[in-house]
């Protein structure tokens, strides 16, 4: 059943899905043509994070008070389905909407299913989905991520951030031995696996070859290379020794905060958002964080960017659609308002003049990890699925990586595959160049 709210921002909500706009109507007898809003765009996005969601719900608010004459409409979609999926759902209907969040732009470029963005943004916005010559998509925010873990459960047991790599299995058995899990997952949202697939990709192939997909690309190196099979051996570990929840095909990234604030994991792979999480379910869960070592005791922090937004094909068709659209855009990178959202989501700016930098008032465990960043010993920012990544190629290696981590294919048989899939993405990518 859809409802309706003629107070401010009128309000419709259905099963998984929030509509909202601004009304020119306060309910009494008015003239037709103040009921009728000149501009409507549709927003879809839906990060499965309830932080993220409640952070761009805030933004659209904001906007409809700063732009009366445009009605924005939005999607939520939360736990009900795989959000790419339902984005080619919503490419079959031709439903994608005016303005859409995309982990993975390329592919949607080269379909020629996003437009280019004006010049403003692609000045503004440091970090962006560019072909030939024209920018397709801007990303939201930067983020780190590492180890969030119950601080006051290793308090009770006496445990401590591990030192190495051999420490932290350690940490890992010892935990099993108490009978607590060491490690939740929500890999039930195939993109949670991209947290420990980046980790590993960064200190033990990046670490020793930055320019890997460079070199991948150039023919001069394969991912059956050795390199590539520490990384997959240190993942399969993990899962195949039961320090990862049992149930970790099952469950969705959304439940990790739970998981965590209740302590059935002592730690969860994900970003420093995650504790604003848990502290909206139960404050008097204090939360712990450090960065992975690898096995020489050194720490690699990564940045990434965790998503992008983009401006529709066929928004592009309709002059005004396209210019709400990027008003809308522009709004979003506004000082102030872009400044709360690096903050609520303790991300890092991706605007050009700041730099990378933390942008917003940050709380005592953000401050926390940005210490930690500053002073790791080294800072990798390439990761699978950006601009050296073919497009394509990041969803299939996390399917195999989930195949991998399941036991139903063996390191030797994913590298295989891997080089394979590589290969059709870049000739595909060739194709339409």
């Amino acid at each position: 059943m859809r409802t309706k709210t003629k107070v401010g921002c009128a309000l419709a909500v259905t099963v998984g899905v929030a509509v909202v706009g601004l009304m020119l109507w306060d309910g009494a007898d008015q003239p037709a043509e103040t009921q009728v809003l000149p501009v409507t765009i549709n927003l879809v996005y839906a990060y499965q994070n309830p932080q993220w969601n409640a952070r761009v719900e805030e933004t659209i608010r904001r906007f409809c008070l700063a732009y009366p004459e445009i009605n924005v409409e939005y999607e939520i979609r939360y736990e009900d389905e795989v959000y790419e999926d339902m984005l080619n759902k919503l490419v079959a209907r031709e439903e994608l909407g005016d303005v859409v969040q995309l982990k993975e732009p390329y592919s949607y470029a080269e379909s020629g299913l996003v437009a280019p963005l004006p010049d403003d943004l692609e000045e503004l916005v440091m970090e962006r989905c560019e072909l030939e010559g024209n920018t397709y998509a801007v990303a939201a925010l930067t983020a780190t991520t590492g180890i969030v873990y119950n601080k006051a459960l290793f308090e009770r047991y006496g445990l401590e951030p591990p030192d190495d790599y051999e420490a932290f299995l350690s940490l890992c058995q010892r935990l099993q031995k108490l009978g607590i899990t060491p490690l939740g997952a929500g890999s039930k949202d195939l993109w949670h696996l991209e947290y420990w697939l980046n980790h590993f990709f960064r200190t033990d192939v990046l670490a020793s070859q930055p320019d890997f997909l460079t070199l991948c690309a150039a023919g001069q190196k394969s991912w059956e290379d050795p390199l590539v099979e520490e990384m997959l051996t240190h993942l399969e570990r993990l899962f195949r020794q039961n320090y990862v929840d049992e149930e970790w095909q099952s469950t969705p990234d959304s439940a990790m905060a739970y998981h965590l604030a209740e302590g059935e994991v002592a730690m969860v792979y994900s970003g420093p958002w995650l504790a604003q999480e848990v502290a909206s379910l139960g404050p008097e869960c204090e939360l712990g964080w450090f960065y992975l070592p690898d096995e020489a005791g050194s720490i690699v922090a990564g940045e990434s960017v965790d998503v992008y937004w983009a401006v529709t094909a066929s928004c592009a068709q309709n002059p005004e659609r396209y210019e709400a659209a990027v008003t809308f855009l522009r709004f979003f990178y506004e000082e102030e308002v872009y400044a709360d959202t690096c903050a609520a989501m303790a991300g890092y700016s991706t605007l050009a003049e700041h730099n990378g930098q933390a942008a917003g008032e940050r709380s005592a465990f953000s401050q926390q990890v940005d210490q930690a960043y500053v002073e790791a010993e080294r800072h990798i920012s390439a990761y699978i699925g950006d601009k050296d990544t073919p497009a394509g190629f990041e969803k299939r290696m996390l399917s195999l990586l989930w195949q991998l981590c399941a036991g139903e294919k063996t390191v030797a048989q994913v590298q295989n595959e891997l080089q394979a899939a590589w290969e059709d993405c870049m000739e595909q990518e060739a194709a339409y160049e």
